[in-house]
């Protein structure tokens, strides 16, 4: 918070008002930027002003923005096809870096869902061959993240999945 105080000194000499976003802080964080600034200096929760301000893309941001969603389906597509009865999560999440990977992203997320389960940390699961399940993967590329997902049935669904689902 120190080092965001000093950005503010010299970003914005002399301000008497500085907007800042709250998303991402941690608890405390925002009073200790306030004890950080100078007493003159009035912190303001900018966080709607912050949102819909990214909501307008450069084109550049559009273009990275496309490229993640590209590479978080490539990685999508090679998670479902080695998903199989026997098949860790863990398993599933490596395909999932070893895709987006070579493709300068960085993992953002790989959640799978078998039978309700939540399971957002990859560990030593084994995938049923009744499981249905929830994917949801994303990746972070030059700054922007993609997230997708899937419900995914590793053998026919019988009629009272296809109603739940």
């Amino acid at each position: 918070m120190e080092a965001v105080a000093a950005a503010v000194a010299a970003l914005a000499p002399g301000a008497r008002r500085v907007g800042i976003e709250h998303v991402g802080l941690e608890p405390g964080d925002f009073e200790k930027l306030k004890r950080a600034v100078p007493q003159s200096v009035e912190l303001l929760d900018a966080s709607m002003l912050t949102r819909l301000i990214r909501m307008v893309k450069t084109d550049d941001e559009i273009e990275r923005s496309a490229r993640a969603a590209e590479i978080t389906e490539l990685g999508l597509n090679a998670l479902t096809n080695v998903a199989a009865p026997g098949v860790s999560v863990r398993e599933l999440a490596d395909v999932f870096r070893s895709v987006i990977g070579p493709n300068k992203a960085d993992l953002e997320h790989v959640a799978v869902g078998p039978r309700g389960l939540g399971i957002a940390t990859p560990g030593p699961h084994v995938l049923r061959s009744d499981d249905v399940m929830m994917l949801d993967v994303g990746c972070l590329y030059r700054g922007c993240i993609s997230d997708t997902g899937v419900t995914m049935a590793l053998s026919p669904p019988g009629p009272q999945v296809e109603e739940e689902y």
